[in-house]
């Protein structure tokens, strides 16, 4: 979840920023997430330590899209907007692929708590 916000919150501050994920995670996007990890400390929402957001990106992603195949599971037409890209195709890890939201924008989220 906190990834998610950050990406969220990154993608709507810098839609021209390609987020390659053979690149080294923005480290603006990081600083987002770290943030949104600390207030679910200080909201008390978590025991678990810090993770690492850039180790293991491709899983975080994976399970990003997993969760909102559930929540949205009903509503196709609007999982563009939320849903970061997969990779497609042969050798799609190679080339040149974001992940970022192309199509948020502030008013498509509210974030209670921030």
């Amino acid at each position: 979840m906190c990834f998610y916000l950050a990406l969220v919150e990154f993608c709507i501050e810098q839609p021209d920023v390609v987020l390659n994920q053979n690149k080294d995670v923005p480290e603006e996007l990081l600083t987002l997430a770290n943030k949104y990890f600390y207030r679910l400390v200080e909201l008390g929402h978590t025991i678990r330590k810090r993770p690492n957001f850039t180790n293991s990106l491709e899983k975080t992603l994976s399970e990003i899209r997993a969760a909102l195949d559930e929540v949205w599971q009903d509503q196709l037409e609007i999982k563009e907007t939320y849903y970061p890209p997969k990779a497609h195709g042969e050798g799609s890890r190679s080339r040149l692929h974001h992940y970022g939201l192309k199509s948020i924008e502030s008013t498509d989220i509210e974030v209670i708590g921030k």
